[in-house]
Formats: structure tokens, sequence, C-alpha cells
């Protein structure tokens, strides 16, 4: 039995440190929809997919920083921000044990 539903949508950006040129990354380049779905509403998934991208652009030579913009809808409300869209996702460690302060908290 379903308790709830969960959507949202998300846009990522990579910062190309040495020159700070901004690309804004397509998810259909990277991701299938199922992830595209999985990326845009849980924490371990946008995570995950920012240290993707930082390996990538580090096979290119590239050092990057990587931000997100994350919206959230639980049980049909209106969204709101799920990450702290200043927050280098390239940059923070993954503690699954603790309060990552690049989620924001819920009201």
């Amino acid at each position: 039995m379903m308790l709830r539903t969960k959507s949202g949508t998300a846009r990522f950006t990579v910062v190309d440190k040495a020159t700070q040129t901004e690309t804004l990354i397509k998810l259909s380049d990277y991701l299938t929809p199922k992830q595209q779905r999985s990326v845009a509403a849980k924490p371990d998934f946008i995570w995950q997919f920012a240290q993707r991208l930082k390996q990538e652009y580090a096979r290119k030579g590239q050092d990057v920083s990587v931000f997100a913009r994350v919206r959230v809808s639980v049980n049909g409300k209106p969204r709101r921000p799920l990450v702290n869209p200043e927050a280098d996702l390239a940059a923070v460690p993954w503690e699954p044990l603790k309060h990552s302060n690049w989620l924001l908290p819920s009201n």
C-alpha cells in the first residue's frame, strides 16, 4: 500500500573552477527516464549523480563544482526546495547516518 507520493524536478549545473564556465546538464544525456525521476526526488541519488559528473569532467581534465536546484512535492503539495542551490555537491562527503547541510529542512 502506497502511503505517499513524491515527485520533483532537478537541474544540475557544472562550473569549471578555472574558467568559471557554467554548463547546464541535460539529464537525458546521462540517465534513463526512471533514473531521472529518482534523481529528482532522492537525496542519495542527487549526491551520487553529482559525483558521477565530477568524475566525468575529471576524466576530461577539468576540476569542477556541481550545483543542483531540486524541488520536491510530497502528496501533491506545492514543490519546495530540497537541496541548497549554493552547495557544491562535488565537494561534500557522503555521510549516510548524519544530517547533510546541503539538504534543506522540510516545514
